[in-house]
């Protein structure tokens, strides 16, 4: 029996072996790309995207024109350069771009986790990541290529926070991509090295703003703050661990504040015992409260359901997944129920992504194009 136990474990190491290699990561991001290319496959230009198509020209003053409160100048050039070179006949290419970006924000998030954690646990989390069906947003609405590929350049400038000029060309240009780059001035602020070269992302973006955008930044409006950033924390802990699967608004937020409120006091016993938290669990940190601490100024006014928004529950993983290296070691057996629940609720979320924007992509079509354009006007 010593035997056979001792043939089983070594099995068991041999497939952890395997798994634990970073080349069966790309496995993972083609299969996930070819998943959401193939559930999005009746999908199609809805929204703000009309306002790109129709609107939008590749001119400086195009270019620098906010979207929203957005500065969107590599957005544009991205959106538009697909619109004059492809055309609109088939929405499969804009996809493709966004899941080319996905799967850059999955590497560098990758990157980021193996200085942190063991191989196969740094491959677990980026296949989650992958996945990321309460990010469905981001993930099935092509027109979403702005905000994710924002993320990407934002975690690659974590990566390269030890080359200060890079890091900071990265993050400048994520802010230039969307808004959404900002999130990540604080947590790059933390890893850099020399701090000085912040000012290239700062001052082009203050530069913008003072000199183009600065009415299309709402002031804030009386709103629930404290309630729209504990909702949306709540909801990203919620949506990366599975158990906000029951949708928007009722206790989602709730179980994932308990999630969060287990992390923390987790991380906090380990402290206590002496490990501290790393530059990257507080940079993590950072990104999360950040995050969600502009939008609650910014969009508290709306209430706090709309900081349940998928697409904020996308940005918000890897900032999570930042802090979660500080847990403390836990047996293999509840990791891998972990992941193997989160996994499973974020792909089962995919499909009802997939149905929510078909049911929009009906009502949007049902409006004429003026009516599209006219928030955007």
């Amino acid at each position: 029996m010593d035997r056979d136990l001792r043939r089983t474990d070594s099995r068991a190491e041999r497939v952890l072996a395997v798994l634990a290699d970073p080349r069966i990561l790309v496995a993972v991001a083609v299969a996930a790309a070819v998943v959401i290319l193939w559930l999005a496959r009746n999908l199609s230009f809805e929204n703000d995207e009309w306002a790109f198509i129709v609107d939008r020209r590749l001119t400086v003053d195009q270019l620098l024109k906010p979207h929203n409160e957005h500065l969107v100048a590599l957005l544009v050039v991205a959106y538009r350069g697909l619109v004059e070179t492809i055309g609109i006949g088939s929405y499969l290419p804009y996809l493709i771009v966004l899941m080319a970006c996905h799967v850059a924000a999955a590497a560098g998030l990758f990157v980021l986790l193996s200085r942190l954690v063991p191989p196969l646990a740094a491959i677990a989390a980026t296949t989650l990541f992958l996945f990321l069906g309460s990010g469905y947003d981001n993930l099935l609405w092509a027109f979403q290529m702005g905000f994710v590929a924002s993320v990407a350049l934002g975690l690659w400038a974590l990566v390269a926070a030890d080359r200060s000029w890079v890091s900071a060309a990265l993050l400048t240009l994520s802010i230039w991509t969307t808004s959404a780059g900002l999130f990540f001035i604080l947590p790059v602020a933390i890893l850099i090295r020399r701090r000085a070269w912040l000012a290239l992302p700062i001052g082009s973006y203050v530069a913008w703003l003072v000199l183009v955008g600065r009415d299309s930044i709402p002031l804030p409006d009386v709103g629930p703050y404290l309630e729209y950033l504990l909702t949306g924390i709540g909801s990203a802990f919620a949506g990366l661990s599975g158990v906000g699967l029951g949708g928007r608004g009722g206790w989602t937020p709730v179980a994932g504040l308990i999630v969060a409120g287990v992390v923390a006091v987790s991380i906090g016993i380990a402290a206590v015992r002496g490990t501290a938290p790393s530059r990257y669990v507080l940079a993590g940190l950072a990104g999360l409260l950040v995050e969600y601490a502009a939008l609650a100024i910014g969009r508290a006014q709306y209430g706090p359901l709309q900081a349940e928004e998928s697409r904020y529950v996308y940005v918000a993983a890897p900032f999570i997944m930042l802090i979660l290296t500080a847990m403390p070691r836990l047996p293999r057996i509840a990791w891998v129920a972990a992941f193997s629940f989160a996994l499973f609720f974020n792909l089962v979320a995919l499909p009802r992504g997939v149905a929510t924007y078909e049911a929009y992509l009906v009502h949007d079509r049902s409006l004429p194009l003026e009516q599209r354009l006219a928030p955007f006007r």
